[in-house]
């Protein structure tokens, strides 16, 4: 059987082959990819030539298989970027055409792209299932584009769906269905147990001096950096002796949060550490007593999960999979559930872990476990048990 996948990662050329620059996503699409017998894979191609150590490439077994075809790399908000966009529809038009001949499509929304190649193969009556990796919740700020697309596959795709959320209404339609976003395998888990069992020597040996807490992910404004400061500002009026570490990058919102720690004289405390590769993440979970993650929206959580492998214990806003990583009972994290006293609430919850290492101790071997749940290979037999279902895989 083969495959068709339509996705607006952009890809690279480098001086081994061509890769993008999101080393989960082909760890997804290899796990993926080897239930085909090949794969054509459509994406945007940038004409910047990158360096061989920044570009995660697919394992030799998907390379082998796969067939990559480039896309016009056009988007943004400026009324030239809109005229490119316009003008690259016709040539993704052709491009879907002269691909429907395949058994089977992969589309990956919410994006432009996909918008066309939908209404194409849809209607044609091709087989074809979708990931949304965006809010499926919908939210005031979401964009117009976003609610088309979430109506696409409501009321005109005969599924299956994947999308991540939670909500209990999603029982009710068979096609859409709830799903997880994984960011490692089980090999990856089982070579994160030596620094799992570093961080709980350490607890037992020396105790916690300094309280570590790490913040990941873009800076921008929807993932709301600025409460996970408050909090640890807060953390620091009440006493405690903290650290916390923002890593990602950003631009305008980032140098607001760099004058709000100027203002509240928290350079000793808040360090801003830029965009780090996975590579240098892992250093950085190792660190972690705590993972901060804050945003006013959030779709599925990547962080979160990350830190779980790592057995880093998650302080979450009151996102839809907030409850999901922590569990119902908090038995394995914090939510800071809103209301007028849930920086205390959150001062109570970890000062209690901090002053009983067995209990901390306990947290993050529930952390670390229930990462387990959450592997590639759990989230590949997700969706083939599901295709399987629909008879897509016939």
């Amino acid at each position: 059987m083969n495959l068709l996948v339509i996705s607006d990662c952009t890809h690279y050329r480098s001086s081994t082959g061509i890769g993008n620059k999101n080393p989960i996503l082909c760890k997804q699409f290899d796990a993926l990819f080897k239930y085909f017998d090949s794969v054509t894979l459509l994406a945007p191609l940038s004409n910047e030539e990158q360096p061989g150590n920044l570009i995660s490439k697919y394992n030799y077994l998907s390379a082998a298989k796969l067939n990559f075809i480039p896309t016009p790399t056009v988007g943004g908000g400026t009324i030239a970027n809109k005229i490119k966009l316009m003008l690259a529809i016709p040539i993704w038009f052709k491009l879907f055409w002269n691909q429907r001949n395949h058994d089977l499509i992969y589309l990956r929304f919410p994006n432009n792209l996909n918008i066309i190649s939908f209404l194409l193969f849809r209607l044609i009556d091709k087989k074809m299932f979708i990931t949304y990796t965006g809010t499926w919740r919908s939210y005031s700020t979401e964009p117009f584009t976003y609610k088309i697309q979430k109506s696409f596959i409501k009321y005109f795709l005969k599924g299956p769906a994947f999308v991540y959320s939670t909500d209990l209404f999603l029982d009710k339609d068979t096609r859409i269905i709830g799903s997880i976003s994984p960011s490692f395998s089980l090999l990856d888990l089982l070579g994160h147990e030596t620094i799992v069992h570093r961080k709980i020597k350490k607890i037992n040996s020396v105790g916690i001096e300094t309280i570590n807490f790490a913040c990941i992910g873009s800076i921008v404004e929807y993932k709301n950096q600025l409460l996970a400061i408050e909090f640890i500002s807060y953390l620091n009026t009440r006493g405690l002796k903290t650290k916390l570490k923002i890593v990602g990058s950003g631009s305008d919102y980032l140098e607001k949060l760099r004058k709000y720690v100027s203002k509240k004289e928290l350079e000793s405390i808040v360090e801003f550490s830029g965009y780090k590769p996975l590579s240098e993440l892992i250093h950085i979970y190792e660190e972690a007593d705590f993972l901060l993650h804050t945003p006013k929206i959030e779709g599925y959580g990547k962080t979160p999960q990350e830190g779980l492998a790592f057995g880093v214990i998650p302080i979450l806003s009151a996102f839809p999979y907030a409850m999901f990583f922590t569990g119902d009972s908090f038995e394995r994290g914090y939510v800071l559930e809103n209301s007028d006293n849930l920086f205390e609430l959150g001062f109570n919850y970890i000062i209690d872990l901090v002053k009983a290492p067995d209990k901390m101790i306990e947290k993050i071997n529930a952390c670390y476990q229930f990462a387990f749940s959450l592997t590639i290979e759990s989230w590949c037999e997700n969706y083939i048990f599901n295709l399987n279902k629909n008879g897509f895989l016939e």
